[in-house]
């Protein structure tokens, strides 16, 4: 299973993924931006190949249990893992972009975005929903631009800072 937008290929993460990997999930300024919410596992504390390893090895267990799916976002011009993409489905998709700090800007943030509405498809989602916390000011002019809304708390969804796009908002290309 892989995607693939003009600057980067969305595949399966892999164990050889962790050292270009550990790059992002060590950087504490980057995992501020990462969304955390209802993971049995946490991200903090990363900073050896080892606890790299460990998550990628629990991500693959997740994917092989139908749990997530985790994929490595590999920036083609340099051909090195980026960061990771996770997306659990159903009919409320959730989605999760972790990426190096240098790569949290909307453009490259949009073009994830566009590789996503390929999830409601593949992941039989009616929506899809993504965290931004109002200080990740690009990601939220990246899900604007691609069509995603504030999702408003309310008595059955009652998280914070997430945006929304539903079927109905997708873009025809």
């Amino acid at each position: 299973m892989t995607y693939e937008s003009q600057k980067f290929l969305l595949r399966l993460v892999t164990l050889d993924d962790a050292e270009d990997l550990l790059r992002c999930y060590s950087n504490s300024e980057a995992q501020r931006f990462f969304n955390d919410d209802n993971c049995d596992f946490g991200y903090g504390n990363v900073d050896t190949l080892e606890k790299m390893q460990y998550n990628i090895n629990l991500w693959r267990n997740s994917y092989n249990s139908k749990k997530f799916v985790r994929f490595s976002i590999i920036d083609k011009s340099i051909d090195n893992v980026v960061g990771t993409v996770e997306m659990f489905g159903g009919k409320h998709g959730v989605l999760r972009i972790d990426i190096i700090l240098e790569y949290e800007c909307e453009d490259r943030l949009s073009e994830f975005f566009e590789i996503a509405d390929n999830f409601f498809n593949d992941f039989n989602c009616n929506c899809i929903v993504f965290k931004a916390i109002p200080e990740a000011i690009e990601c939220i002019k990246a899900l604007t631009k691609c069509g995603y809304v504030p999702y408003p708390q309310t008595d059955t969804w009652c998280r914070k800072h997430y945006y929304i796009k539903t079927l109905s908002r997708r873009k025809v290309k």
